[in-house]
């Protein structure tokens, strides 16, 4: 609550337990893992902050959360900006009150959705904080520039920020078994067809929570189609003019060329007839927005090593298909790098708010590691493998080469060997080896 020491503040921590938390996540129809950390998080005075792409859950974990209060007995509010009554109730922080008395006889919850889209949002927010009010807010916001750029530095100390992605893989397979498996190891192990199909099936068409619950092929892409356009129209173009956005479409579908790649801006530039400070600018969106990562290489600053262009990867791999035209096949060819993509976001949610780095590393004389993992001073250099072909492992001997404590990996599909004992092979189902 808006204060550590209030009743139902207590009351709600002691009922928190890891046996409570998966008692609420069954009420939601995909269970996300961030649940946990959101729902403990209603105790806490700060500010909880949902932010991410459209379309992404952000909603419906808000509505969850509020469910589970009301069952807790505890007093909610829940407003919404794209509602014409609730926008007059949050126009100022006077008239939100007036609302507040009436609809919450002590203290409680206040929920405020589309957030991005009030005016002074940071001040907002802050002044209402500051009055050290019987309220906790949790409010959520698409991943804009603008939301960030109006919150985060007035709300500095005030607020817990949880990023809402689309589904993850581990997710998406654990609500397609219905729940029967309670890791992708079980799947793997028990029904290791079912599991191929699964993934052919994700890198097809990606997380984004509608296009998995949506069984027509059809329907999902109807429902990409509306994401997609959703987030130019109401996210882009909010950051460049009307005349302009041909000019991005057409940087998104090339920049998909280029996914798992690193990003030369010359080339980006001849491609697109877009100046390179353009480029970088609309990355950048592409980036708060949450729909691309650029992934930064790794160097202690030796000489050789390339120090400026980053990898790039798409958040999902649905909206990487949509921008390609070719969302819901999946192409042989391309198969390594979506499944590197994949890894990918698997590493981020693993490490996760733990004070780590991912990175790549590539040499001058073209010596290159798909990611390094830079975490508690320990460094693990990681080759992601989708084919069962023979692996080389030159350029993780080469990384060892200059960096001589670091550990080495192979993340696979699973089955590969590798004869060199100093190469440790993970099968992509396994990755709690890194032993977080």
């Amino acid at each position: 609550m808006a204060r550590a020491s209030y009743p139902q503040a207590k009351k709600l921590k002691r009922e928190l337990t890891s046996k409570k938390v998966n008692d609420i996540l069954s009420g939601m129809k995909i269970k996300r893992k961030i649940y946990n950390q959101i729902y403990k998080h209603m105790s806490e005075k700060e500010i909880t902050m949902l932010i991410g792409p459209r379309q992404s859950g952000k909603t419906t974990i808000m509505k969850q959360v509020q469910k589970d209060l009301l069952k807790e007995k505890m007093e909610t509010v829940y407003l919404n900006l794209d509602i014409e009554k609730d926008i007059e109730v949050l126009e100022s922080q006077e008239k939100l009150l007036q609302f507040l008395k009436l609809h919450i006889k002590n203290t409680g919850y206040v929920f405020i959705d589309e957030f991005q889209k009030k005016k002074n949002a940071g001040v907002f927010l802050k002044g209402l904080y500051d009055m050290d009010l019987p309220y906790k807010f949790i409010i959520s916001g698409s991943g804009s520039i603008e939301l960030k750029e109006k919150t985060y530095e007035s709300l500095a100390g005030r607020k817990r920020i949880f990023t809402i992605y689309p589904v993850s893989f581990e997710e998406f397979a654990l609500y397609k078994c219905d729940y029967k498996y309670d890791t992708l190891k079980e799947i793997h192990n028990i029904e290791p067809e079912k599991e191929k199909l699964l993934f052919n099936e994700y890198m097809s068409y990606g997380g984004y929570p509608k296009v998995v619950i949506t069984e027509d092929k059809n329907e999902k892409y109807a429902i990409i189609n509306e994401i997609v356009q959703s987030f130019l129209h109401k996210d882009v173009l909010t950051l460049i003019k009307y005349e302009k956005l041909d000019d991005f479409q057409k940087l998104i579908k090339i920049l998909g060329t280029y996914n798992g790649s690193m990003l030369e801006y010359t080339n980006l530039s001849n491609a697109t007839g877009l100046s390179p400070k353009t480029i970088k600018n609309y990355i950048r969106y592409l980036e708060e927005t949450h729909i691309i990562k650029r992934i930064t290489p790794f160097s202690k600053k030796r000489i050789g090593e390339i120090t400026k262009m980053p990898t790039l990867y798409f958040i999902d791999i649905g909206f990487l298909h949509y921008s390609l035209g070719s969302f819901g096949s999946l192409q042989s060819e391309k198969e390594g790098l979506l499944f590197q993509n994949i890894i990918w976001r698997m590493l981020e949610e693993l490490f996760e708010n733990k004070g780590a780095s991912i990175n790549y590393w590539r040499t001058k004389t073209h010596q290159e590691v798909d990611f390094v993992i830079d975490y508690q001073n320990t460094l693990s250099a990681c080759e992601i493998k989708y084919s069962s072909k023979k692996i080389s492992t030159s350029s993780l001997y080469s990384f060892q080469r200059k960096y001589p404590k670091s550990n080495l990996y192979i993340i696979n599909k699973g089955g590969n060997t590798v004869e060199k004992e100093a190469v440790r092979v993970v099968p992509y189902y396994e990755l709690e080896v890194f032993n977080l």
